[in-house]
Order: C-alpha cells, then structure tokens, then sequence
C-alpha cells in the first residue's frame, strides 16, 4: 500500500517559518485588539461621565443613553436548587447584595 504524498514530504524551513510568521502575526493582532478594547472602554467611561454630568447629545446625531440596572448572583441558582435546595437558595439569596451595572447605549437615529 503507498503512503499518501503528505507523509512522504520533508518539512523544511519555509514551512516553519511560515507558521512562526503567522503566529507573530497573530500575536500582533492580539496586541492590538487589547488595544483597541482598551481604548473602546476610555471613550466610553468618559461618555458615561458626561451623560451623568448632564451633557447635550441633541446634536450628535445618535440616540445615547446610560441604563443603569441591578443583578445578583450567583447566576448558576438553578444547579444550586437542584443540589441544595430551594430553601437553601432562598436563604443565600438573601444573603447576597445586589450590583449595580451601567452601560452605554448608542443607537443611530
């Protein structure tokens, strides 16, 4: 029986750093990713900052709001009913503080 084509090649140098190539590529990416989150996140904490502060966006052209809202966790309360029970959920439930979370909505208008 003959073996395929692929078992047969050689590696060579040019396939390796091909691959090395496309991981620092790669890596690069991240980095700028990271980056731009990073930035994302500024921009949008100083937004955040101006709407509370009473900022005018009448004439920015998109509908921008700031909702606040409230969760609790654990958010895994059905695998803890199931295990400990409902009145020990309950229990620990109100034990537990909620959190308050902001986030920024932009909506074209």
């Amino acid at each position: 029986m003959d073996q395929p084509n692929f078992i047969r090649a050689s590696i060579n140098q040019e396939q390796i750093a091909k691959i090395m190539e496309l991981k620092r590529t790669q890596q690069q990416l991240k980095d700028e990713l990271a980056q731009i989150e990073k930035a994302i996140a500024q921009e949008e904490s100083d937004l955040m900052e101006a709407l509370e502060f009473g900022a005018d966006t009448s004439n920015c052209g998109y509908k921008i709001e700031l909702r606040t809202y409230q969760r609790r966790y654990p958010s895994w309360r059905d695998e803890f009913i199931a295990r400990l029970g409902r009145e020990a959920a309950v229990t620990f439930y109100k034990a537990t503080e909620p959190r308050t979370y902001r986030k920024l909505v932009i909506q074209g208008s």
